[in-house]
């Protein structure tokens, strides 16, 4: 009996449910997360806000490895056996797997702004190292760090680098075109150095072109009393005759006020005292220009003193000419010295005695006189004109035959020339 009671004890004392222990929660360890640089977004067109900053996911900070958590077993009915002679212990759940969390917004599109992260739970116990380096996030430059050269071939000159942030981020995109370096410093930086100020500089303008014609032209018309012959080139002026004494200051101050330098004006004038400015009106259509026949030259050197002998030397054109010579003097009368025909381009001598000519000896009225030559395509007059006559009488005839040439087309050229006189 002691027997059968102690077997029956010790069947009850088995089935007696008591506590037990859970397995311990081991969780799988999540993959490290690669830590993602933010790139800033310029705003879009139109946009008044300024540029949006995505969030970067950086490192998960280490978290306490929280102790195995006991259980206490739930007390299970005994459920009865087929054959009742026994219970069978209920199944204990299992611990599901971790669910991994979504992943965040692409970097490459805009998106709204993200919702704020749930508390991170328990992490798992920290993993022994297996030698393997940790996943490195994409470089913006391409650069090799062991050599400095970007992967695409371009050596890194520290220019910006340009392609799609969003594809390059995720390691999708090509690699990054380099931008050539300006090397241009930046303010605020060691090296820079601020562009000198532009000089002031004084632009050199060249001088104004001069019209020596206009210029010869003003100023032989500027003297009230005057006989002027003008010849003009693109370097210079030419202006030779006769003016009433004090004119020749009106004549120069013309030429400056037209910017003609002093070396660009060749000027041959005489200056007088005398009655001849009548005459000049009549003489100054057919006045010979500068250089040119007839030619006068004074033999001897002025001023001629009484009873010296007047003789000078004519120069003819370059076809064959009458040549007129008139004696203009101070006291109002005209004396006739020549009128003859001679060949083309000849020199004639004039005033040298010779049988039945004693010369032309000079006398008073004393003074500057005015000579003038003519040479023409024929005579001029028809008749002689007497050797002595007034002044205003031979400028009428003048007038009457220059009309005439004039008419028939004859040519007819003047020269003037002064001649001064004094008393021994």
């Amino acid at each position: 009996i002691d027997l059968a009671l102690r077997a029956i004890g010790a069947a009850c004392a088995e089935r007696r449910p008591g506590p037990t222990l859970a397995p311990p929660l081991i969780l799988a360890p999540a993959p490290p997360v690669a830590p993602v640089l933010a790139p800033t977004l310029p705003p879009s067109v139109g946009s008044t806000q300024g540029p949006t900053t995505w969030p970067t996911a950086g490192p998960t900070p280490p978290q306490p490895v929280p102790a195995a958590r006991t259980e206490s077993r739930m007390p299970q009915a005994p459920a009865q056996s087929r054959e009742g002679s026994g219970t069978t212990p209920l199944p204990t759940p299992s611990p599901g797997p971790l669910q991994e969390p979504p992943p965040g917004p692409s970097l490459g599109a805009a998106s709204p702004a993200p919702a704020p992260a749930p508390a991170p739970g328990p992490m798992p116990p920290t993993q022994p190292s297996t030698g393997v380096p940790p996943t490195q996030p994409p470089r913006l430059s391409n650069t090799n760090p062991a050599t400095g050269i970007p992967s695409d071939g371009a050596p890194n000159t520290g220019a910006p680098r340009t392609g799609n942030l969003g594809a390059i981020i995720s390691g999708t995109g090509p690699p990054l075109a380099a931008t050539p370096n300006t090397g241009t410093p930046v303010p605020g930086l060691p090296g820079f150095k601020p562009a000198p100020e532009p000089r002031s500089q004084i632009a050199v303008l060249p001088p104004p072109r001069i019209d020596f014609r206009a210029a010869a032209a003003a100023a032989a018309a500027a003297p009230a009393c005057a006989l002027l012959a003008i010849s003009a080139a693109d370097n210079g002026l030419a202006i030779e005759g006769v003016l009433r004494r004090g004119e020749e200051a009106t004549l120069r101050r013309v030429l400056a006020l037209r910017d003609v330098p002093a070396t660009a004006a060749r000027l041959s004038l005489r200056s007088f005292d005398g009655p001849y400015c009548p005459a000049f009106d009549t003489l100054r259509p057919v006045l010979a220009p500068p250089d040119s026949a007839p030619r006068l030259r004074l033999v001897g050197n002025p001023p001629l003193l009484a009873g010296q002998l007047l003789r000078f030397d004519v120069a003819m054109p370059d076809w064959p000419a009458q040549l007129t010579v008139s004696y203009f003097m101070s006291n109002g009368e005209v004396a006739h010295l020549a009128a003859a025909a001679h060949p083309a381009g000849a020199t004639v001598r004039l005033g040298e005695p010779r049988m039945g000519f004693p010369g032309w000896d000079v006398s008073e009225p004393f003074g500057t006189d005015l000579m003038v030559a003519l040479v023409s395509d024929g005579p001029l007059f028809a008749t002689a004109r007497p050797d002595v006559e007034p002044q205003q009488a031979y400028i009428a005839a003048l007038a009457e035959a220059l009309g005439r040439a004039r008419a028939a087309g004859r040519r007819v050229l003047a020269r003037p020339m002064i001649i001064d006189t004094a008393p021994r």
